[in-house]
C-alpha cells in the first residue's frame, strides 16, 4: 500500500457533523482558501517542510511549529512528526483537496497502521487571529492525524480542527502527550517484533520449501535412471521362441545337415572317378 494517501477533498463550509465537533462557521473561508494557495503554504508544500504529527498535543503544548525535542516530565523527547503534506489546494466555494505522504517515522508507522486500519483521519492545524467577531486564518502549520477529525470527509481518511476537546491545563496535557510518545515507542517495538518473527517463519518455510522441492527432485531422477535401466535390460535380453518355433528350426538344421552329408558322398565319388582317369589320386 502506498504512503501516499490518493487526492483527499473536503469542503470547509461542510463539517459531516451535526451533534459532535467544532463549529467553524465564525472561520472567514476566504481568508482561509488565500491562505491555502499563498505563495508562502505553496512553498512550504513544494519543499516538504510543511509536516504533522499524531495527535494535536504537541502543537496545543508548543505552538503551530513545535521544536524538535521537548523536555517532558523530566525526560527529553524527540517530537517527530508523523506525516507531510505533498499536495494542497483550495477552490473559492471552500473545496479543500490534499495528499498526504507518511513518514518512516515511529509516529508515522503509527499513524500509518491506523490509517491502513480506517481509524481517525487529518484535521489542519492553523493559527487564526479575531477580527469583528470573525477569526481570520494567518498560519497553516500542517495536518496532524487525529482519531476524531472534525471535517468528517477528511480522512482519506488551528485553531485545530479536531472534534475532541482537549482540557487546556498544561500538567494534563503534557503527561496525555508523553503517554502517548511512549505508548508509539511501545507499539512500534512490539509491531517490529512480531514482523522479525513472521519473517524467520517464513524464511523456515522457505528452506523448508526448498529442501521438500530438492528431495523430489533427486527422486525423480531416481525414477529416470530405474527407467532407462530397465529399458536397458529388456533390450539385452533375446525375444522370446515357443517351442514350436524352435522344433520346427531344429528340424530345418538337421535336414540340411543331411544334405550337406549327402552332397559330400556325391562329390567324393565323382572325384574318385575322374582323379582315376587322370590318375590324380
Amino acid at each position: 500500500m502506498s504512503r501516499i494517501t490518493p487526492l483527499i477533498t473536503f469542503n470547509l463550509n461542510e463539517r459531516g457533523r451535526q451533534w459532535t465537533g467544532q463549529d467553524r462557521s465564525n472561520v472567514d473561508v476566504k481568508a482561509w482558501v488565500d491562505l491555502i494557495n499563498s505563495p508562502t503554504t505553496q512553498e512550504a508544500v513544494d519543499l516538504g517542510d510543511m509536516v504533522g504529527y499524531y495527535g494535536h498535543q504537541i502543537r496545543q503544548l508548543f505552538g503551530t511549529i513545535p521544536p524538535e525535542t521537548a523536555l517532558l516530565n523530566g525526560k527529553e523527547y524527540r517530537l517527530n512528526p508523523a506525516i507531510r503534506v505533498v499536495e494542497l489546494k483550495a477552490q473559492p466555494n471552500g473545496d479543500v483537496s490534499h495528499r498526504i505522504e507518511f513518514l518512516e517515522t515511529d509516529a508515522g508507522e503509527h499513524a500509518f497502521r491506523q490509517y491502513k486500519a480506517k481509524v481517525g483521519g487529518f484535521s489542519m492545524a492553523i493559527d487564526a487571529k479575531p477580527n469583528n467577531g470573525m477569526y481570520v486564518p494567518e498560519l497553516i502549520g500542517g495536518f496532524d492525524y487525529v482519531l476524531q477529525q472534525n471535517y468528517v470527509h477528511n480522512c482519506g481518511h488551528g485553531q485545530f480542527d479536531s472534534a475532541l476537546q482537549v482540557p487546556a491545563v498544561r500538567e494534563i496535557m503534557e503527561q496525555s502527550l508523553v503517554e502517548i510518545l511512549d505508548s508509539i515507542a511501545t507499539s512500534n517495538f512490539a509491531y517490529h517484533q512480531l514482523e522479525d518473527a513472521a519473517e524467520r517463519q517464513l524464511q523456515a518455510g522457505l528452506i523448508e520449501q526448498k529442501y521438500l522441492e530438492e528431495q523430489e527432485r533427486i527422486a525423480r531422477r531416481k525414477r529416470l535412471q530405474d527407467e532407462r535401466q530397465e529399458q536397458l535390460v529388456d533390450s539385452a535380453l533375446c525375444a522370446p521362441v515357443t517351442l514350436e518355433d524352435l522344433l520346427g528350426e531344429s528340424d530345418a538344421f538337421m535336414n540340411a545337415e543331411m544334405q550337406g552329408q549327402e552332397d559330400n558322398r556325391k562329390n567324393k565319388s565323382q572325384a574318385k572317378i575322374v582323379g582315376g582317369f587322370f590318375n590324380f589320386l
